[in-house]
């Protein structure tokens, strides 16, 4: 069983001290031989119990030191993950605005956005604090970020037909779906959701979020055209 020498430390010392000290007094009043012979017997078993008793006490202190560098790491670990949260919920929404800022170069032919590198930095640096399965999560979105950007700027350099516009917005859907995902992480992370489920719509939940509330009410047959496309496309696959 191992031994909290931080708490225990001081009584187990007191102790062991007054023990041999009680042993110690004892021997010199009770035996017949003269003080000097007493040490000269017993000198072995005095030298080694005062070793021990300095050893100890090296010991509790060197725990004391460690147990004090231990919650400084830990303090300062706390600060940094609290900063990579907050910096990540910014970043998660930088993220939304770029989706959406792709489905205008597919709906509305505008220039390609900005690549958010900033963002994706702070959205790296986040993936420390997180358990396994909203690590693999984050992991996979940055993947799936770079795949995207790639092919959106292929899409954007041609002339477009009918069957690449339906892959693009079924790619764009499908980061969209990711990044929908990802809000949650900054609060609750995956296990400690309160109340979200799976559901079967997170392709459609992605291609809303790609294309804006605000585009949706401008011009809902338009909506309505790119939804087709994206169920076509789902169903295909």
């Amino acid at each position: 069983m191992q031994v909290n020498l931080k708490e225990k430390g001081i009584d187990l010392f007191s102790c062991l001290f007054f023990f041999f000290l009680g042993f110690f007094l004892s021997a010199v009043l009770w035996l017949n031989d003269p003080f000097w012979i007493f040490l000269q017997k017993w000198q072995t078993l005095i030298a080694g119990s005062l070793a021990f008793l300095g050893a100890f006490w090296t010991v509790s202190k060197m725990q004391k030191q460690i147990d004090l560098q231990t919650e400084s790491m830990r303090i300062q670990k706390k600060q940094k993950e609290r900063l990579a949260r907050a910096l990540l919920s910014d970043a998660i929404s930088d993220m939304s605005c770029y989706a959406r800022a792709c489905f205008g170069v597919i709906r509305d032919s505008r220039e390609l956005p900005k690549y958010p590198l900033e963002s994706l930095s702070y959205i790296k640096q986040s993936v420390e604090y997180f358990d396994d399965l909203d690590a693999e999560k984050i992991l996979n979105f940055l993947s799936s970020m770079q795949v995207f950007n790639a092919r959106l700027e292929g899409y954007s350099t041609s002339t477009p037909s009918t069957y690449a516009k339906k892959n693009i917005v079924c790619d764009l859907s499908g980061l969209g779906a990711q990044i929908y995902d990802l809000f949650d992480l900054p609060r609750y992370g995956t296990k400690d959701h309160p109340f979200r489920e799976e559901d079967s719509n997170k392709l459609i939940r992605g291609f809303k979020l790609a294309y804006g509330i605000e585009e949706i009410h401008k011009d809902v047959p338009k909506y309505n055209e790119y939804l087709e496309m994206l169920n076509l496309e789902a169903r295909a696959a």
